[in-house]
């Protein structure tokens, strides 16, 4: 009867067919006419809605199917048409400057529109107090629960099954390292996977799809694992004295109806923008953060090159630590620049040979290959650091042996020494 039920309650009319059941925890876009529900109270959800001429509002419904939030708690109470710049305040009472707070602002609306392809969120800040703080506002704003935070990333992937059951904003911290195998499983976890559930007895069981937004904390970036790079937003938060500008009198409730009331706004111009050139499945996840990114700073009556410039600034410091962190790639770099190239072929075993005298002093013996072969295995790791320095790493078989090219994609510009060795005109 209870299986009966579940197959009811999913919408799963045909016996005959095996189907994974999409469940929802209740803060999240809906597939029927892009509404959104969220959970507000025992036995209601909100649907918070928008329109041009009515503006941002909100309406109670009754529960949709089966909901599985299993740490929910009732979220802050929304108290009507507070307008979305309210969230300002907020991050400037915690001295985040504006730019970055744009960011954040983004993030928290893709948790709840961007229904796949969504971005974990990595703080690092060296202010353990005010990181935790605001940590814990946003995770009471996105999926307020009975555990504000998670103080371990699990090791086996089914405990994260079950946070992934028990949350719907998975909060880490403070995080000091992450492994490989636990970086691969956030990664699912963004993307979304199946979880199988039992019931009793045994041979009833039916799976559920989750998906779930990551926020973590760290003293510096704990994200090594390069796809999950690609799916990830390091911000490194800096401060700003802005304190006088902020209004210590405004309620949390406040705060959450501002939020609601922007991601209402954003989802009702998001849908026809992503649709506009095609199916939304063919925008990146890059495309729609950018565009959440634009509407936010429309809503908050900001200029959107200040949201792409930080970004940007955000891109580079990433860029920059990456390219620190890899000996091989800083090598290859002061090789081509060294002998001013744009381009050079060589074996493996070639290379080793000409990159020893560009091995950077600082880089342990632990990071720097000793052999052919670990060489081959480092400069697939250094690609990915080259290409955002615009420099194509290429692996290619030549009979027994590959070979590796290192081209640059900008060509330098010519030295003073070059142009007084050229020929003149006249010449």
């Amino acid at each position: 009867m209870i299986k009966s039920a579940l197959d009811l309650f999913c919408g799963n009319q045909t016996q005959t067919s095996f189907r994974i059941h999409n469940v929802h925890c209740g803060r999240s876009l809906t597939f029927t006419g892009n509404a959104l529900y969220y959970y507000q109270r025992s036995g209601l959800h909100i649907a918070p809605s928008y329109t041009p001429e009515a503006g941002a509002f909100s309406r109670d419904m009754q529960p949709i199917g089966l909901v599985l939030n299993r740490s929910a708690q009732p979220s802050p109470h929304y108290i009507g048409n507070i307008h979305p710049s309210t969230l300002e305040n907020l991050f400037r009472g915690y001295s985040v400057p504006e730019g970055e707070y744009l960011v954040l602002i983004t993030w928290m609306v893709s948790t709840l529109i961007a229904s796949s392809g969504g971005y974990m969120l990595e703080l690092i800040d060296n202010d353990d107090e005010r990181v935790q703080k605001l940590q814990r506002d946003l995770k009471r704003l996105i999926d307020p629960c009975t555990q504000d935070f998670i103080p371990e990333v699990p090791a086996q992937r089914k405990q994260f099954d079950s946070l992934a059951l028990d949350h719907f904003l998975l909060n880490f911290s403070p995080v000091d390292e992450l492994t490989v195998p636990a970086q691969k499983n956030l990664l699912d976890l963004l993307n979304g996977y199946a979880v199988d559930m039992s019931l009793k007895p045994k041979r009833h069981s039916y799976s559920v799809f989750v998906q779930r937004p990551v926020l973590l904390s760290a003293d510096e970036s704990v994200i090594t694992h390069e796809p999950l790079l690609n799916r990830a937003i390091t911000l490194h938060l800096s401060r700003e004295d802005i304190t006088a500008n902020v209004d210590m009198s405004i309620e949390f409730d406040a705060y959450f109806s501002a939020w609601i009331n922007l991601v209402a706004f954003v989802n009702y111009h998001l849908q026809p923008i992503l649709l506009q050139h095609g199916a939304a499945s063919n925008h990146t996840p890059a495309d729609v953060f950018r565009q959440i990114g634009i509407l936010v700073c429309r809503a908050l009556v900001k200029d959107e090159k200040l949201f792409i410039q930080e970004m940007d600034h955000q891109a580079s410091i990433r860029q920059g630590l990456s390219l620190s962190e890899n000996a091989v790639a800083q090598a290859l770099i002061a090789y081509l620049n060294q002998n001013r190239l744009n381009e050079q072929s060589k074996s493996a075993s070639d290379w080793l040979d000409a990159l020893e005298s560009f091995r950077p002093k600082r880089a342990r013996s632990t990071d720097w290959p000793v052999t052919p072969r670990a060489l081959g295995a480092a400069l697939k790791q250094a690609k990915p650091v080259l290409a955002a320095s615009d420099i194509e790493c290429l692996g290619e078989k030549r009979g027994s042996y590959r070979v590796w090219t290192i081209r640059r994609n900008t060509p330098l510009e010519p030295s003073t020494t070059d142009q007084s060795q050229a020929p003149s005109l006249d010449a």
